[in-house]
């Protein structure tokens, strides 16, 4: 019975401690969104860029854009 009572008690301390606990899931997938964000952000400058690139080069150039 004592036995059980400790593997259940080490279960349960390492499921809220250490490397693959439920807190560090917890906090990486608040990583994940920020990173996600910042990738949203980068991803939509750089079309926005490829845009205004795709704008000057020759044969399709916008006179207002050259401007």
């Amino acid at each position: 019975m004592t036995l059980g009572i400790l593997l259940c008690a080490y279960f349960l301390y390492h499921s809220f401690q250490g490397n693959r606990s439920y807190l560090k899931l917890v906090s990486l997938e608040d990583e994940i969104k920020v990173v996600s964000a910042e990738y949203d952000d980068v991803r939509a400058e750089r079309l926005l860029l490829e845009n205004n690139v795709k704008m000057l080069r020759p044969g399709t150039i916008n006179a207002d854009f050259l401007e």
